[in-house]
């Protein structure tokens, strides 16, 4: 817990889904962290395609992080087209190497948890993209 202006405030749990192209110490790391995290091979075929990781992401409120940045994109795009409304696949797009990841992921965990915090209970998604020099928040 968090001391800020006398208050404690509680560190959000985080429910997250490991596309294939990330690292298992990025998993490991997240759930060190007191997060959850679902890797896709342990519950989907590994072939999987992209669409249906992003439906299950939308239907189970995980939080996608991939390597994959631009077929995620494309099927965002696709949905806002096919729906009228912005997306509500929330995503962290991994624009580093994926050897670099982990120790992104250490660096921006806590402006990703605020960053989740002030969504609330919300629907709309989160998007962020972390690359080998910034995070950005995408709003």
């Amino acid at each position: 817990m968090a001391v800020r202006g006398g208050l404690t405030a509680k560190k959000p749990c985080i429910s997250f889904f490991t596309d294939n192209d990330v690292e298992d110490c990025v998993a490991d790391f997240l759930k060190d962290s007191g997060h959850s995290v679902v890797m896709l091979r342990d519950v989907m075929p590994s072939n999987s395609a992209d669409k249906v990781v992003a439906i299950n992401c939308r239907q189970h409120s995980l939080v996608l992080i991939t390597h994959n940045v631009k077929h995620f994109k494309a099927i965002s795009k696709q949905y806002e087209a096919k729906h009228g409304k912005v997306d509500i696949l929330s995503r962290i797009e991994m624009e580093c190497h994926q050897s670099m990841s982990k120790k992104r992921l250490e660096e921006f965990l806590p402006f990703i948890e605020l960053e989740w915090t002030k969504r609330g209970k919300k629907k709309a998604g989160m998007r962020i993209s972390i690359d080998r020099t910034m995070m950005r928040i995408h709003r």
